[in-house]
C-alpha cells in the first residue's frame, strides 16, 4: 500500500506545482454556470420546464454535475496510453507494482484536486442561487455520496477500457471527441436524462451524472435497485479490464513490449 500512497504524493505535489494549470482548467465552471443560469431563466420565465425540475432544480442539478465532471474520471489518464505506445510499462512489469492501481490512486488524488477547487470556484454561484437551490438533506448526501463513489470508479473503469485499446488499436484518442459527447449525453451532464429516449435509462452512463445529481437532490430513485444496477456493471466493466489486461500484455511480451 505504501507504494500507491507515494503515487498519491507524486500527483498532489504535481498539481502542486502546476497551480495556475489547475486555476484555468477550473476557471471555465463559473463560466458555464453564469450561461446556464440565463438560459434557463429564460426558459422557465418564457413558461418551458423540463421534467419535474424547477428553475432552482435545473441551476442545482447542473451545479452538481459540473462538479462531477470534474471528479469523475472518464478519460482515466493519457500518460496511460503513453506507458503502453513507448514501452514504459516495462517499468510497471517488472517491479511488485500493479499498473492500473498505481494509476488508481494517482487519478483520485488528482480529481479531489480538481473536484475541490471547483467547489471553490462555485462557492459564489452558491451563495448568489441559495434562495432557489435544492440544498440536500443528510439522508440525500449520504446517498449522493455514494453514488459519487460509484460514478468515479465507473468513470474510471470506461477510461481504462479506452486506454487499454492502445493494445489493440494504437492511439485510442482519435475517437475522444466522440466519446466525450457520448459520455456526456448519455451521461446527463448535456441534459437530465428526463427528456431523453427511455432507454437510456438502461445504460450504464446515468451513474456519472444522473443518478448522483438526482440522489444529492433527493429526487426519487429506487436506490436498491440503482445500486444493484450499478454494481452490476462495475463487475462486468471490471471483467473487461482483466480481459483486456490479459490480451493486451500477451500481445505486448509477443511483440518484445
Amino acid at each position: 500500500m505504501k507504494k500507491y500512497l507515494e503515487a498519491m504524493r507524486c500527483e498532489f505535489k504535481f498539481h502542486l506545482n502546476y497551480r495556475l494549470n489547475l486555476f484555468f482548467g477550473v476557471s471555465y465552471h463559473p463560466i458555464i454556470l453564469l450561461v446556464y443560469y440565463f438560459l434557463w431563466t429564460f426558459i422557465y420565465r418564457a413558461g418551458g420546464s423540463i421534467g419535474d425540475y424547477s428553475l432552482g432544480g435545473m441551476l442545482t442539478y447542473y451545479l452538481i454535475t459540473g462538479l462531477l465532471g470534474m471528479f469523475v474520471p472518464i478519460f482515466a489518464y493519457y500518460t496511460m496510453t503513453e506507458n503502453i505506445k513507448k514501452g514504459d510499462l516495462i517499468f510497471f512489469l517488472t517491479r511488485p507494482l500493479d499498473f492500473l492501481g498505481y494509476y488508481y490512486f494517482a487519478i483520485l488524488t488528482g480529481c479531489l484536486i480538481w473536484s475541490m477547487s471547483a467547489i471553490i470556484v462555485s462557492l459564489p454561484f452558491i451563495l448568489w442561487w441559495r434562495n432557489i437551490l435544492i440544498f440536500p438533506c443528510i439522508n440525500g448526501m449520504l446517498k449522493g455520496l455514494i453514488f459519487t463513489i460509484i460514478a468515479f470508479n465507473m468513470a474510471l473503469t470506461l477510461g481504462f477500457i479506452l486506454n487499454l485499446l492502445t493494445f489493440f488499436i494504437g492511439d485510442p484518442f482519435g475517437i475522444s471527441g466522440f466519446y466525450d459527447f457520448l459520455i456526456s449525453l448519455l451521461g446527463g451532464w448535456v441534459l437530465p436524462l428526463d427528456v431523453l429516449p427511455g432507454f437510456i435509462q438502461y445504460l450504464p452512463f446515468k451513474y456519472l451524472y444522473y443518478i448522483p445529481a438526482r440522489a444529492f437532490m433527493n429526487y426519487p430513485i429506487s436506490l436498491t435497485k440503482e445500486l444493484l444496477n450499478a454494481m452490476l456493471w462495475l463487475v462486468f466493466f471490471f471483467a473487461v479490464i482483466r480481459f483486456m489486461w490479459i490480451m493486451g500484455i500477451k500481445k505486448y511480451e509477443a511483440f518484445g513490449g
